[in-house]
């Protein structure tokens, strides 16, 4: 846990805020909101089996066959989707094919990062932080900015950013302070094509393979 520290500057420069470590100890302390123990948030919705189709002047610009995702999402997200998000070469064996596959890769690879970097007090806390995102992305409380899931859990060191929008009345200088801060400074969509109802702004950058650096920014 981590506390404010002020130290104070000339009368030429301003505060200057300083991050002290509090409790070595301290994890994060994650509990069960949406989520019930031994239930797979997956199997707490329904699935269908669909085609991705966006088409062309001259025929599909792109196509997916028998791909797999939650019943309530759109046919309009269902193409979005699959051809922007879902990794590996169209037609391979490796090519996803289930927003199941899709959230899974970016929910294991950022828990990973967590019990590797020590952030889960024991392993009942990692598997409750597991299950409480992996419900939050499949239900679209909320949802990861694009170069998420393009590269995490698919490259090796990915650099990617995250942006989440309160709604369309944003103002242009929180726009501006996200852009500052490094990530979109245009209101990102989610699957539904609809604004999210939270707003999130985090940055996470994996360096290397055993170190990750995280920082996040919330609404005022």
């Amino acid at each position: 846990m981590s506390s404010v520290e002020e130290v104070p500057g000339t009368e030429e420069t301003t505060t200057e805020v300083v991050n002290t470590v509090v409790e070595e100890g301290a994890r994060l302390g994650v509990k069960r909101f949406f989520t019930i123990p031994g239930r797979d948030p997956f199997d707490e919705i329904e699935w269908e089996t669909r085609d991705a189709l966006i088409p062309g002047r001259d025929g599909p610009a792109f196509e997916q066959r028998g791909v797999e995702f939650p019943k309530f999402w759109s046919q309009t997200a269902t193409n979005i989707v699959a051809q922007k998000y879902f990794r590996g070469r169209l037609s391979s064996p490796e090519r996803e094919s289930s927003v199941k596959q899709m959230i899974g890769r970016v929910v294991d690879t950022i828990v990973g990062w967590g019990k590797q970097g020590g952030y889960f007090a024991d392993a009942d806390e990692a598997e409750t932080f597991e299950a409480e995102l992996k419900t939050i992305l499949v239900n679209q409380y909320a949802s990861f900015n694009s170069p998420v899931w393009f590269n995490v859990g698919f490259e090796a060191t990915p650099q990617c950013s995250a942006c989440f929008i309160l709604s369309i009345e944003d103002s242009m200088e929180r726009m501006k302070h996200a852009e500052h801060c490094g990530v979109a400074s245009k209101p990102t969509l989610n699957q539904t094509g609809e604004l999210n109802d939270a707003y999130w702004l985090t940055r996470i950058a994996r360096s290397s393979a055993s170190n990750v650096s995280a920082s996040s920014v919330s609404a005022k």
